[in-house]
Order: structure tokens, then sequence, then C-alpha cells
């Protein structure tokens, strides 16, 4: 079956938004430390800073889209898990091996643990979470399925309540911003736009009005306020509705098809793990770290092209994992050990 080109391109465009945030967040990380006081500095960071989870409610609002109104047997999860954490096994084992080779980091323990249990070490927060939202896929979807609309709305905004709101208000009972309780919302919404029509004018427009919102509000938190509760307005429930509102405008867009883009959109995903690596985090943006410029607007508008640039690098990059997970069949290898797994559950039981 042929992937819609709408959500592969959405797709592309959420793991833009996170890195652009890595790259303002982890790339001029020191420049951050001299915030309180500005305002045009704190809302050119904070224009930057809010799209990370912005895109990563995106890419959760797309899965939920997809597969938050079907039917899932453990099985069928447990295999989309795995496909999950062989992706990233397969980068922490090779970053290792680079990281050590150019001694970019010395071998350690730890970093053996973080390469061969990347899940269970939290490597990566945003993996983690959704490893464990594939996990438990069959019992949220029974939840979806079931619920009448109005039920569902309900839920929907309790979640947001407590996953994106009480977490910056700095109640982290239900959630933190680097959690699965921190996503679960924006499965719940993708999954909500799939199952009801939801119509909305001029989408984009109330999505860009309010990210200028954001960004102000931002601006003056850190003006007046030294930045108190700024995290509110970059990493909240305005993210949460933002990416809702895009979500509707790609919708409303005409499906179509686009080689181009879905090869593109394959590899993205890789582009996080290399970026975000614990070990390789550090030397990757110390290329785009741009010392040199002053302004922090102006390193911004070179932050365009700089991640651009390292999505197409990783395109590249990312094809040598294709084809090694194409030689082995890693999917038939996972689908068999499964299978077998769930045999000899059976036959003790």
């Amino acid at each position: 079956m042929k992937r819609d080109s709408r959500f592969e391109l959405l797709r592309i465009v959420s793991m833009f938004l996170i890195i652009l945030s890595h790259f303002e967040g982890w790339g001029q990380g020191v420049r951050l430390t001299a915030l309180n006081g500005h305002f045009l500095r704190g809302g050119v960071a904070a224009s930057y800073l809010s799209l990370g989870k912005l895109g990563a409610f995106l890419f959760i609002m797309i899965t939920g889209y997809f597969v938050g109104h079907k039917e899932y047997q453990e099985k069928r999860t447990l295999e989309k898990a795995l496909q999950i954490w062989t992706y990233v096994f397969y980068y922490a084992i090779i970053i290792s091996l680079l990281v050590v080779t150019l001694r970019i980091a010395p071998f350690s323990r730890q970093m053996l643990l973080h390469s061969v249990f990347p899940f269970f070490t939290n490597a990566y927060w945003f993996v983690d979470a959704y490893i464990i939202l594939m996990l438990l896929l069959p019992y949220l979807n029974k939840v979806i399925v079931s619920f009448s609309r109005a039920s569902l709305i309900y839920l929907i905004i309790l979640l947001v309540l407590l996953g994106n709101v009480m977490c910056q208000l700095g109640n982290t009972a239900f959630a933190t911003n680097s959690t699965f309780g921190y996503i679960l919302p924006a499965y719940f919404i993708g999954a909500y736009l799939k199952k009801y029509e939801c119509h909305v004018r001029h989408p984009y427009i109330k999505a860009l009005a309010l990210y200028i919102i954001v960004i102000v509000c931002a601006g003056v938190s850190y003006k007046y306020f030294a930045g108190l509760r700024a995290n509110f307005f970059t990493d909240g429930p305005f993210q949460t509705i933002i990416a809702t509102l895009i979500f509707i405008g790609v919708i409303n867009q005409k499906a179509y098809h686009s080689k181009v883009i879905n090869l593109f959109a394959k590899t993205v995903f890789a582009a996080y793990l290399i970026t975000d690596n614990d070990y390789l985090r550090s030397t990757v943006w110390s290329f785009f770290s741009f010392r040199s410029v002053t302004e922090l607007w102006k390193i911004n508008l070179l932050g365009i092209p700089s991640v651009i640039l390292l999505l197409i690098l990783v395109f590249v990059i990312d094809q040598i994992r294709i084809y090694v997970f194409r030689k082995i069949s890693v999917s038939s290898l996972i689908i068999t050990c499964i299978d077998r797994t769930f045999q000899l559950i059976r036959n003790v039981g």
C-alpha cells in the first residue's frame, strides 16, 4: 500500500522541528544562559525551543491517526516495539564504536549498557516513550474504539491537563516533559481526528498566530520574570494546540503520493538518533555553534540550512542501515522470534 505523502511530509517536518530545537538547545546552549532581562533574545530563543515538543506531538499524532482506531494483538505490537529497538540498537552500537575509535569519549561500562540496552537505560527519552506506546497499543485502542465522542473529548482534555499543563507548573505526578505521559495526549488526539471529523477554518493561520503569541509570552517571561515558567509557553499545552491545528490542516489537504518524499521520510528518525546521542551530541553540535556570530537571530537563520544539511547527510548514512536490515531480513527475524516466544508461552500455559 502506498503511503500518503501528506503525512510522510509531515513526518519529515516534525523531525526537522525537533532537530531545529536541538540546534538551539544544544548548539547554542552557552548563549541561552544569558536570556534573563532580554525580551528580544528570549523571544528569539523561544522561537526554536518551542518547536521541539511541537515536532514530537506531530510525530505521535501521525501514529495515532493511522493505528489508533485499529485492534492490535499483543504479538503485533511487540513486533513493532522490537523493530524500533533494533533500529535504535543499530545506531547505538555504530555510534559507540565510532566515538571510541575517534577518541571522542573513552569506553566505559555505562556506554556499553547504553549501546546494548538503549531502551532500559533511558538513552533516548522519546524512543522510550514511543516504545511504551507501541506496547500499550492493544489496550489504548480499546479505549478509543469503545468510548463515545464526548467521553473521548473529556479524556483528551484530562490528559492534556495532566500531561502537558501540570508538569510545566511543577507537578510531575503524571508526567514530565520527557516521559510517556507527556506524549500520550497527542496519540489520542491523532486517533480522535481519524475517528471524527473536525472542521477548523484557516488552521495554519491560527497555528501561526498562536506560535507568535507563544514567542511573545516567552519573551515577556525572560524580560520581566527571569524566565519563570517560560517552559509553560515553549513545552506546554500551546504546542499541543498548535500541533492539532497543523494536523487538521494536513488532513484537509488532498492526498497525493511522492516517491521522493516517502523515501526521505524513512530516514528522518535516524537524524534524531544520531544528533541526540549522549556521546556524539556535543561533537555534532559543535560544528554548528557559529561562535564567530554574536546575534542569536542571525545564528537561528543559519540553523535552518544547517538542519536541512544534517537531514540530507543522515539520509545518505541511513541507506547503509536500510541495506543491512534488508540483507539480514531483520523484520523476518523479529517475527520468527516473537512467534516462537508466544508458542512457548502457550505450551507452558
